[in-house]
Parts: structure tokens; C-alpha cells; sequence
């Protein structure tokens, strides 16, 4: 999967919960400066003189995940990371672990 569409879906799948719509309510406005801010925020994040350099586990990458889990926790959102920190531990206790939604 490319960058550009990974980062489409996954702000799709983060932002889903803010939207329970009911069905006479009108369609979700996006506050395109506010996002636009947390993309420059995040952008800031590792960049260095030849574009971005996030490696895993780096300051810079950690600095990311850290800046990833406070815009959720801002939404209202109880993530989660696993021991690992590459996949989903969905028991039912979070409502968002990074990349995965959890069911219930």
C-alpha cells in the first residue's frame, strides 16, 4: 500500500468514531485548518535537510507515535499498543489500537 492511501485510510479509520451520525443529522465537516495544523505538527517530526527520516524505533519515530496517541486520546479515544508495538491486542478493553479499529 502507498504512503499517500495509508495515510488516507488510516485517518479515515481515526476519525470514524467522532461521526455517530444519527439519520436526519448532517453529513461530518471537516475543519480543514485544524487538520491542516496537525499535519504541519506532524510533518515537523523528523524532518531533516532530504525530507522525512522516521526510522522504528528512533527518537524521531517514537516522537510520532507519542504525537499519534495524544490526537487520539484528544478525540476521546483509548489507545493501545501491544507489547510488540506492530499489532493488535483487541480485547475489547480500547477503543482504538494504532491501525485497527477493535470490535465489540
Amino acid at each position: 500500500m502507498r504512503r499517500r492511501r495509508f495515510l488516507r485510510h488510516a485517518a479515515v479509520l481515526g476519525a470514524s468514531p467522532l461521526f455517530r451520525l444519527s439519520p436526519q443529522s448532517a453529513p461530518p465537516r471537516v475543519n480543514g485548518q485544524r487538520l491542516n495544523g496537525w499535519l504541519a505538527r506532524f510533518d515537523a517530526i523528523g524532518r531533516t535537510a532530504g525530507g522525512i527520516n522516521r526510522v522504528a524505533y528512533s527518537e524521531a519515530d517514537l516522537a510520532g507515535r507519542a504525537f499519534t496517541l495524544d490526537l487520539f486520546r484528544e478525540a476521546g479515544l483509548t489507545p493501545r499498543i501491544d507489547a510488540a508495538m506492530a499489532r493488535a491486542a483487541a480485547t475489547g478493553s480500547a477503543d482504538f489500537v494504532i491501525g485497527l479499529p477493535t470490535t465489540r
